[in-house]
């Protein structure tokens, strides 16, 4: 057991915690709070972190630096200046923190890892003012992530993993790592079925018009005629494109043992950037069938303004739960677009056991900062929500569209993110969607797909789907 006693001002205390709380989650040991001064043999590790660390070196293993100034930072809810950020060395590599300072001694850590794991796992950058994309999202370049280069690195397990060698080089005691059921990482794989049927006269126009001669997509002459013939293939066939699709991502995943979380959309206010109803498709029987055989999941893809407009989400709501006979208790925003303000509290108020809507739209990597499933901060009522976010960190649409790689420089980021989640004893979260197999719409997705969870499952992960994640959180 860690003993933790936080000496700051109460409006600071919650957030402290929850860093703390969140950043030992990684690890199978327990942690307690305490008020009062820690006594020298009452607990096995002793931690202090606050604004006197001066009078607590005797008493406790580890010391840490509380400041004024960072508790105030966050009482103001402003945007960080990336400039303020400085570096210690951890396990032999140069860490970036962003409060306190770079002077430590043998008896007192002044590099406030604390509250820098609170400003990443709150998603703080999004809270507070700061540039938003066409469609009202925090955008990766803007973030502290992107000013560093750190975007696939999650800082939060690196300062978990600078706290426990402090613990081990003060007290002797290794904390172990966390496992799932034995195993040292976790996957969940999940799907974003925002259409179940190709063959729409909307579908037609958008294939031989807007794309070929429109150039809606900004495709060079090659890539667009290239579509066009392999489009025109496809809508002759006498099966629907992303039908077949859809039963081959089922195939491929039965074959490997992989227990997908299929997120259905239930449309009532359709949005341009929405695509319509299909919940009474007899195709989604199918689907409904198909993951049940896979042993998935099925759960909530909220529309594109369900995220700003709590009614809204719950007609949608409502409608699947109908459908489906059942209640969905996992969900993930369309778009990833929700107010930050409040819109992640929105799930929570219907019941939802787990979110994945935090990552970024147009670069993979750990908006979090964090390998592992975690609550995120409602930092209007200064607590911890209750719903367990696995932060989203690599979609198809990423790799292709966002940031213009090609498959090899796809897999290779998939492959990292696999031996980052190993290195720490953390979970892998990726989506891919309807039209993985659709070529004439997402060329080498399908490829990226297998080749991303073939490199997964060669590492032995355990696959659960994102309601499981929270009965093991």
């Amino acid at each position: 057991m860690i003993a933790i006693q936080i000496d700051v001002p109460q409006s600071f205390r919650p957030k402290a915690m929850f860093a703390l709380k969140t950043m030992f989650s990684a690890f199978s040991v327990s942690v307690t709070f305490i008020d009062v001064d820690i006594k020298s043999d009452e607990y096995p590790i002793k931690m202090y972190y606050g604004l006197n660390p001066e009078e607590h070196i005797s008493k406790a293993d580890i010391v840490i630096r509380a400041s004024q100034k960072t508790i105030e930072y966050f009482e103001k809810q402003t945007a960080y200046e990336a400039e303020n950020v400085f570096y210690i060395e951890s396990e032999s590599v140069q860490l970036p923190v962003l409060f306190g300072s770079g002077e430590q001694t043998d008896e007192i850590i002044n590099a406030d890892v604390i509250a820098s794991a609170f400003l990443f796992l709150s998603d703080w950058q999004s809270v507070v003012p700061g540039p938003r994309d066409a469609h009202g999202r925090a955008m990766y370049k803007h973030s502290v992530q992107a000013h560093l280069s750190v975007g696939m690195r999650p800082l939060v397990n690196e300062y978990a993993d600078f706290l426990t060698s402090l613990i081990k080089k003060k007290t002797s005691k290794k904390i172990p790592q966390k496992t799932w059921n034995g195993k040292k990482l976790a996957g969940v794989i999940t799907h974003d079925f925002d259409r179940i049927k190709k063959k729409y006269p909307g579908t037609w126009m958008r294939e031989f018009v807007e794309i070929p001669f429109l150039n809606a997509h900004n495709l060079p002459p090659g890539a667009r005629w290239r579509r066009f013939n392999l489009s025109l293939k496809d809508l002759m066939a006498s099966d629907d494109g992303y039908e077949r699709s859809i039963r081959k991502i089922f195939e491929f995943e039965k074959e490997n043992g992989i227990r997908p979380t299929v997120l259905l959309k239930s449309i009532i206010k359709k949005h341009k950037n929405d695509a319509r109803d299909y919940l009474d498709y007899p195709f989604l029987d199918e689907i409904l069938a198909l993951t049940k055989k896979t042993g998935g999941e099925i759960g909530f893809h909220s529309s594109y303004m369900a995220g700003f407009d709590q009614q809204l989400f719950e007609r949608e709501y409502q409608q699947l739960k109908k459908r489906i006979g059942t209640s969905p208790k996992s969900h993930r925003f369309h778009y990833v677009r929700f107010n930050t303000d409040y819109g992640l509290g929105i799930p929570e108020k219907f019941g939802f056991k787990t979110d994945s809507s935090l990552g970024w739209a147009e670069q993979s990597g750990y908006r979090t900062g964090f390998t592992h499933p975690h609550k995120i901060y409602d930092t209007r009522n200064n607590k911890p929500r209750k719903t367990v976010q696995l932060p989203m960190m690599l979609m198809d649409m990423q790799v292709f569209q966002y940031m213009h790689l090609d498959l090899e420089a796809g897999i290779e980021i998939a492959k990292k993110q696999v031996d980052t989640a190993l290195r720490y004893g953390g979970i892998v979260v990726w989506n891919f969607h309807h039209h993985t197999y659709d070529i004439a719409e997402t060329g080498e997705c399908h490829l990226l797909f297998e080749k991303s969870l073939n490199y997964l499952t060669s590492k032995e992960p355990e696959f659960l789907t994102m309601g499981e994640f929270y009965e093991n959180n």
